[in-house]
């Protein structure tokens, strides 16, 4: 059993890695995504760890390249007055000037504002300034693997219950109870591996809606 779950999480790590697009930016960061469309100026794409969240766009100029999940890529060329031209008459949301001294820096799940300190719900309270249908779905997300995080802690109680059902058979002489304490073990193994990974989409949900919100701040 447990070589048949080592291999079907391999598996499933390698279909999942396998899938993803990977955007190289000229600065060095990649970006892991799903392209949705490439357009003469701009790549469209979502977060691969996060599909069901907003769309995000990126000047070509700022591409290297992109590898796209199936093995190909294609290369970008610098193209100079692209992102002037692209941002030429534009009056969308985050168009305009203003203080950058009121961006948000952040560092895993610890923030500062305005050269002080702030805690995950000042922090949210901040970002829905903004009323940004983007960034109130991104931290309605955060909110809500935040809660899940929570599900760590029953690993304790079915660690417990196996323990005690292993005992159980070896004092009563009943195999079956082994195979009870092995499902315990299992499901108190899986919950803080769960809660890790609830922890990791929390703090790249907090890290998107931070971007939007600081993609309005001009330096």
């Amino acid at each position: 059993m447990k070589k048949f779950f080592l291999i079907g999480i391999v598996l499933l790590c390698s279909c999942l890695t396998n899938a993803q697009d990977t955007i190289v930016k000229r600065n060095g960061d990649n970006i892991l995504s799903k392209i949705i469309e490439i357009s003469e100026n701009e790549i469209k794409y979502k977060k691969f760890d996060f599909q069901d969240g907003p769309n995000f766009i990126e000047n070509k100029s700022e591409i290297q390249l992109i590898k796209y999940s199936n093995g190909t890529r294609d290369e970008f060329k610098i193209q100079p007055n692209t992102i002037a031209k692209t941002n030429e008459g534009k009056t969308d949301y985050y168009a305009g000037p203003v203080n950058s001294n009121f961006k948000i820096e952040s560092h895993n799940n610890r923030f500062r504002y305005n050269g002080k300190r702030i805690n995950e719900p000042e922090l949210h309270r901040i970002l829905l300034t903004r009323n940004d249908p983007q960034i109130t779905l991104l931290k309605n997300s955060a909110r809500r693997y935040k809660k899940l995080q929570y599900v760590g802690l029953g690993g304790l109680a079915f660690g417990a219950a196996g323990l005690l059902s292993f005992a159980a058979a070896d004092l009563l002489g009943e195999p079956a109870l082994n195979v009870v304490g092995g499902v315990f073990i299992g499901v108190a193994v899986t919950l803080p591996i769960a809660a890790i990974y609830f922890k990791h989409k929390r703090t790249v949900a907090n890290a998107e809606a931070i971007a939007l919100y600081n993609s309005k701040f001009q330096d």
